[in-house]
């Protein structure tokens, strides 16, 4: 595995479901995707932290090391897939999957409540960093 590069949607996928992350990679593009959007610049840090469940009951763990360092290897490389990709000849990072692609209804209906969920982590995403703001000016 070259360090960063991202392996793909399906693979990083696996890797949620296998430690429990709550999100899927759609909602995790979304919520970036509302992180780029903010005028100031946010950590890729401050997502991980949200992903992992950090500093809650429901705190993800790693089995070792380098079940860590594989999560970090497909993190990492979403996101500099999704903040390079001005440069790159892709037209764009694909926020979701093709809905031309599904042939179920129960895929269809997983898909609709998956675009819903992207649209949620998108605006919480965005009220957080309001929050933040407001935070950092109250403290200043």
């Amino acid at each position: 595995m070259i360090p960063y590069a991202y392996s793909g949607d399906d693979i990083f996928q696996k890797k949620l479901t296998a430690l429990g992350v709550t999100m899927n990679v759609y909602e995790i593009k979304m919520y970036w995707a509302g992180m780029l959007l903010c005028p100031e610049m946010v950590p890729p840090s401050f997502a991980l932290k949200e992903i992992l469940l950090q500093d809650t009951e429901s705190e993800i763990v790693f089995k070792d090391e380098k079940d860590h360092m594989e999560f970090m290897n497909l993190f990492t490389g979403l996101w500099n897939q999704i903040t390079t990709y001005e440069n790159s000849s892709d037209r764009y990072p694909k926020l979701s999957p093709e809905k031309k692609d599904l042939k179920f209804k129960k895929d269809k209906i997983e898909y609709i409540l998956r675009k819903e969920m992207s649209l949620f982590n998108f605006i919480l995403d965005l009220m957080n960093r309001e929050q933040v703001n407001t935070l950092i000016n109250a403290l200043t």
